[in-house]
């Protein structure tokens, strides 16, 4: 009789003391997370990843499949497309849940591509919701010379900057162009919050791979412009 009459006054003393946990976290504002910060957990996060020529095999049949919808010619190569349609989805997991995003309605307006091959979407919607993106965050689009250019995913912060992220394959045994990856970044910065270089190399790598890499830190100096670097099977395809 007694133990009974005890269980119970412990499992309502468990059930108060939880309604107050939830009533006190309901109070506490947590601040929104800054376009450097979610730039540099968006490396970490990717640095981790390591790409199966499963995982490689699917992300071309999707880059393929897109590709032959628009009736592209079949020696139009996509080597970034399957990158980035490899790594958007760990992207925009890490930065949903970095940004509290709970309802993926939601993800378009926060997190989106610039390219069509790489969405999910069907083609009339993915214009739909990239001319919407481009209209509520216009410092997407950079200059270069005169001319327009984009990164290849964005995402947005609370605050309203942008964090850019930007893929760049290097085939098998070759090596990264240092100064043409430090002009690009430096322009994304132009204009967004942060900018993050994904370059991904096509096994095997260069021995030059990781020294050329850290070149490319070097010049930058910039925390708000996060190098990382991933080695798998080759993304080429026909």
């Amino acid at each position: 009789m007694c133990s009974s009459t005890c269980a119970r006054r412990y499992r309502s003393l468990s059930d108060r003391r939880r309604s107050l946990q939830d009533r006190l976290l309901g109070l506490v504002v947590l601040p929104p997370v800054a376009p450097v910060a979610l730039a540099q957990a968006l490396a970490t996060h990717l640095s981790r990843f390591h790409a199966t020529p499963e995982a490689i095999a699917r992300s071309k049949a999707f880059a393929r499949l897109r590709r032959d919808g628009r009736r592209e010619p079949l020696e139009r190569k996509g080597y970034e497309y399957v990158a980035e349609a490899l790594l958007r989805p760990l992207i925009t997991r890490c930065a949903a849940k970095l940004l509290r995003i709970r309802n993926a309605a939601d993800l378009p307006g926060h997190i989106y591509s610039s390219h069509y091959h790489t969405i999910d979407d069907p083609q009339s919607e993915w214009r739909k919701r990239w001319a919407e993106f481009r209209t509520a965050h216009p410092d997407v689009d950079t200059d270069d010379a005169g001319h327009n250019r984009r990164a290849a995913l964005f995402v947005a912060t609370a605050g309203g900057g942008l964090v850019s992220v930007e893929f760049k394959y290097v085939h098998a045994g070759c090596t990264p162009a240092v100064g043409a990856c430090v002009r690009q970044l430096r322009q994304h910065l132009s204009r967004h919050k942060a900018t993050l270089l994904v370059i991904y190399a096509g096994q095997p790598a260069s021995p030059e791979l990781s020294s050329l890499v850290r070149k490319v830190c070097d010049q930058l100096r910039n925390r708000a412009a996060p190098v990382v670097t991933l080695v798998g099977p080759p993304t080429t395809f026909p």
